[in-house]
């Protein structure tokens, strides 16, 4: 019986505590890209946008 219960136990661990701990990781990597990609629309942006300001004003004057 003894046996049986560290048996479920460990599986309690695998597939209750991992799952839990990859769901928390999954969040963090999808929070890191999140802000990447944010960033990133932050940095090109104002590029673009300049770009498009230099285009519209080369062409109007």
């Amino acid at each position: 019986m003894k046996y049986f219960y560290t048996w479920y136990k460990e599986l309690e661990i695998l597939f209750v505590k991992l799952p839990k701990v990859f769901g928390l990781l999954e969040f963090i990597v999808v929070d890191i890209t999140i802000g990447i990609i944010s960033l990133g629309r932050i940095l090109i942006c104002p590029v673009v946008f300049n770009d498009i300001i230099e285009k519209l004003t080369r062409q109007y004057l």
